[in-house]
Protein backbone atom coordinates (compact mmCIF):
# COMPACT_ATOMS: atom_id res chain seq x y z
CA UNK A 1 0.00 0.00 0.00
CA UNK A 2 1.20 2.99 -1.04
CA UNK A 3 0.24 6.82 0.24
CA UNK A 4 1.26 10.49 -0.60
CA UNK A 5 3.02 12.93 1.71
CA UNK A 6 2.82 16.56 1.53
CA UNK A 7 3.86 19.68 3.25
CA UNK A 8 1.69 21.47 4.67
CA UNK A 9 0.20 23.47 2.09
CA UNK A 10 -3.55 24.30 1.15
CA UNK A 11 -5.21 21.51 -1.17
CA UNK A 12 -5.09 24.10 -4.09
CA UNK A 13 -1.27 23.50 -4.51
CA UNK A 14 -0.86 19.46 -4.10
CA UNK A 15 -0.13 19.28 -7.31
CA UNK A 16 2.48 17.06 -6.80
CA UNK A 17 3.79 14.47 -4.42
CA UNK A 18 6.16 15.65 -1.85
CA UNK A 19 6.98 11.94 -0.96
CA UNK A 20 5.78 8.36 -0.94
CA UNK A 21 5.57 6.28 1.67
CA UNK A 22 5.14 2.20 1.36
CA UNK A 23 3.16 0.98 4.42
CA UNK A 24 3.72 -2.92 5.45
CA UNK A 25 1.04 -5.28 6.32
CA UNK A 26 1.91 -6.74 9.79
CA UNK A 27 -0.95 -9.41 9.83
CA UNK A 28 -4.28 -9.87 11.21
CA UNK A 29 -2.79 -10.87 14.63
CA UNK A 30 -0.79 -7.54 15.15
CA UNK A 31 -3.98 -5.93 14.00
CA UNK A 32 -6.11 -7.32 16.31
CA UNK A 33 -3.46 -6.79 19.42
CA UNK A 34 -3.91 -3.40 18.22
CA UNK A 35 -7.49 -2.90 18.12
CA UNK A 36 -7.34 -4.21 21.89
CA UNK A 37 -5.09 -2.20 22.99
CA UNK A 38 -7.10 0.96 21.26
CA UNK A 39 -10.11 -0.55 22.98
CA UNK A 40 -8.95 -0.20 26.54
CA UNK A 41 -7.37 3.10 26.46
CA UNK A 42 -9.29 5.65 28.61
CA UNK A 43 -10.37 8.90 26.53
CA UNK A 44 -8.13 11.78 28.13
CA UNK A 45 -10.73 13.97 28.85
CA UNK A 46 -13.70 11.58 30.50
CA UNK A 47 -12.24 7.86 31.39
CA UNK A 48 -15.02 6.58 33.26
CA UNK A 49 -18.61 6.19 32.01
CA UNK A 50 -21.28 7.60 33.88
CA UNK A 51 -23.94 4.20 33.72
CA UNK A 52 -27.73 4.47 35.81
CA UNK A 53 -27.29 2.72 39.37
CA UNK A 54 -29.77 0.29 38.56
CA UNK A 55 -27.76 -1.08 34.97
CA UNK A 56 -26.03 -4.22 35.32
CA UNK A 57 -22.45 -3.55 36.14
CA UNK A 58 -20.06 -3.74 34.74
CA UNK A 59 -21.80 -2.23 31.24
CA UNK A 60 -17.99 -1.71 29.64
CA UNK A 61 -14.54 -1.73 31.36
CA UNK A 62 -14.81 1.62 32.18
CA UNK A 63 -18.44 1.75 33.83
CA UNK A 64 -16.93 2.88 37.22
CA UNK A 65 -19.07 2.37 40.29
CA UNK A 66 -18.52 3.35 43.41
CA UNK A 67 -18.48 1.13 46.23
CA UNK A 68 -17.74 1.17 50.21
CA UNK A 69 -15.80 -1.42 52.40
CA UNK A 70 -18.31 -4.24 53.56
CA UNK A 71 -20.73 -3.42 50.38
CA UNK A 72 -22.30 -6.71 47.88
CA UNK A 73 -21.06 -6.47 44.90
CA UNK A 74 -22.84 -7.98 41.64
CA UNK A 75 -21.41 -9.07 38.85
CA UNK A 76 -23.13 -9.36 35.31
CA UNK A 77 -21.24 -10.93 32.11
CA UNK A 78 -22.47 -10.61 29.44
CA UNK A 79 -19.91 -11.41 27.14
CA UNK A 80 -19.09 -15.38 28.41
CA UNK A 81 -22.96 -17.56 27.48
CA UNK A 82 -22.69 -20.90 27.78
CA UNK A 83 -19.44 -20.71 30.35
CA UNK A 84 -21.19 -21.28 33.64
CA UNK A 85 -18.66 -21.81 35.86
CA UNK A 86 -15.79 -21.37 33.84
CA UNK A 87 -15.50 -17.98 34.35
CA UNK A 88 -13.39 -16.31 37.87
CA UNK A 89 -13.30 -12.28 38.67
CA UNK A 90 -10.34 -11.47 40.62
CA UNK A 91 -9.42 -8.08 41.98
CA UNK A 92 -7.80 -6.80 45.25
CA UNK A 93 -10.31 -5.19 47.11
CA UNK A 94 -12.73 -8.47 46.74
CA UNK A 95 -13.02 -10.58 49.72
CA UNK A 96 -13.06 -13.67 47.93
CA UNK A 97 -12.94 -14.75 43.92
CA UNK A 98 -16.51 -15.08 42.59
CA UNK A 99 -17.03 -17.23 39.81
CA UNK A 100 -19.73 -16.53 37.22
CA UNK A 101 -23.32 -18.91 36.97
CA UNK A 102 -25.77 -19.13 35.10
CA UNK A 103 -27.61 -21.03 32.08
CA UNK A 104 -29.06 -18.05 30.31
CA UNK A 105 -27.52 -14.94 28.03
CA UNK A 106 -25.44 -13.80 31.07
CA UNK A 107 -23.50 -15.11 34.12
CA UNK A 108 -23.77 -13.47 37.48
CA UNK A 109 -21.89 -13.37 40.64
CA UNK A 110 -21.48 -11.92 43.71
CA UNK A 111 -18.77 -10.93 45.94
CA UNK A 112 -17.75 -8.56 48.93
CA UNK A 113 -15.72 -5.60 49.09
CA UNK A 114 -12.69 -6.37 51.67
CA UNK A 115 -13.51 -4.43 55.07
CA UNK A 116 -10.34 -3.66 55.18
CA UNK A 117 -10.36 -2.29 51.35
CA UNK A 118 -8.24 1.47 50.55
CA UNK A 119 -10.24 4.15 48.95
CA UNK A 120 -8.78 4.21 45.49
CA UNK A 121 -9.83 2.47 41.97
CA UNK A 122 -9.56 -0.84 41.77
CA UNK A 123 -9.19 -3.38 38.53
CA UNK A 124 -11.39 -6.14 37.64
CA UNK A 125 -9.71 -9.33 35.60
CA UNK A 126 -11.02 -11.94 34.39
CA UNK A 127 -9.84 -15.81 34.54
CA UNK A 128 -11.22 -18.47 31.77
CA UNK A 129 -11.62 -22.30 33.06
CA UNK A 130 -12.02 -21.67 37.10
CA UNK A 131 -14.01 -23.20 39.35
CA UNK A 132 -14.97 -22.78 42.77
CA UNK A 133 -11.87 -24.86 44.49
CA UNK A 134 -9.41 -23.09 42.26
CA UNK A 135 -10.39 -19.98 40.59
CA UNK A 136 -7.34 -18.52 39.57
CA UNK A 137 -5.65 -21.75 37.28
CA UNK A 138 -7.50 -20.34 33.98
CA UNK A 139 -5.41 -18.02 32.09
CA UNK A 140 -6.62 -13.94 32.77
CA UNK A 141 -7.34 -11.71 29.84
CA UNK A 142 -4.60 -9.15 29.99
CA UNK A 143 -6.65 -6.29 29.75
CA UNK A 144 -8.38 -5.12 32.99
CA UNK A 145 -12.18 -6.56 32.51
CA UNK A 146 -13.55 -4.23 34.78
CA UNK A 147 -13.24 -0.82 37.12
CA UNK A 148 -14.86 0.31 40.53
CA UNK A 149 -13.80 2.74 43.12
CA UNK A 150 -13.94 2.39 46.61
CA UNK A 151 -14.99 5.11 48.91
CA UNK A 152 -14.13 5.76 52.58
CA UNK A 153 -16.56 3.85 54.57
CA UNK A 154 -19.38 5.88 57.04
CA UNK A 155 -17.18 6.72 60.21
CA UNK A 156 -20.70 5.81 62.26
CA UNK A 157 -20.24 2.28 60.32
CA UNK A 158 -16.58 1.64 60.13
CA UNK A 159 -16.69 -0.70 62.98
CA UNK A 160 -19.79 -2.82 61.87
CA UNK A 161 -18.13 -4.02 58.45
CA UNK A 162 -18.30 -7.68 58.85
CA UNK A 163 -17.20 -9.38 55.45
CA UNK A 164 -16.07 -12.81 55.19
CA UNK A 165 -12.86 -14.08 54.36
CA UNK A 166 -14.94 -15.74 51.69
CA UNK A 167 -18.11 -15.07 50.54
CA UNK A 168 -19.16 -12.12 52.25
CA UNK A 169 -21.82 -11.28 55.16
CA UNK A 170 -21.52 -11.83 58.45
CA UNK A 171 -17.84 -12.74 59.42
CA UNK A 172 -16.73 -16.96 60.00
CA UNK A 173 -15.07 -15.47 62.88
CA UNK A 174 -18.09 -13.88 64.30
CA UNK A 175 -20.82 -16.41 64.00
CA UNK A 176 -18.32 -19.05 65.25
CA UNK A 177 -18.51 -16.55 68.66
CA UNK A 178 -22.03 -16.46 68.44
CA UNK A 179 -22.29 -19.97 68.46
CA UNK A 180 -19.91 -20.37 71.28
CA UNK A 181 -21.32 -17.99 73.32
CA UNK A 182 -25.13 -19.85 72.79
CA UNK A 183 -23.21 -23.28 73.87
CA UNK A 184 -22.04 -21.35 77.31
CA UNK A 185 -25.46 -20.00 77.98
CA UNK A 186 -27.33 -23.32 77.18
CA UNK A 187 -25.07 -25.10 79.81
CA UNK A 188 -25.04 -22.41 82.23
CA UNK A 189 -28.71 -22.79 82.30
CA UNK A 190 -28.64 -26.74 82.20
CA UNK A 191 -26.74 -26.06 85.57
CA UNK A 192 -29.11 -23.90 87.33
CA UNK A 193 -32.27 -26.08 86.36
CA UNK A 194 -30.42 -29.04 87.96
CA UNK A 195 -29.37 -27.12 90.94
CA UNK A 196 -33.17 -26.15 91.44
CA UNK A 197 -34.45 -29.41 90.61
CA UNK A 198 -31.93 -30.53 94.22
CA UNK A 199 -33.04 -27.93 96.17
CA UNK A 200 -36.89 -28.83 95.26
CA UNK A 201 -36.27 -32.79 96.26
Amino acid sequence: METSSHLDRHPAEHAASWTKVRVQDVGSAARRQCHDDEKDRPVADSPEEQWPANSPWPESPWDVRSFRPGDRVMIDDSGDEGRDGEVTFVSPAFADKPVGRGAKASLTAATTVKCDAKAGLYPVHRHLDGDADNNTDGPADKEVWARYRVTPADQGKAGTCRAADHGGGVGTGTIAAAAGGAAVLAAAGAVVAVRRARRAR
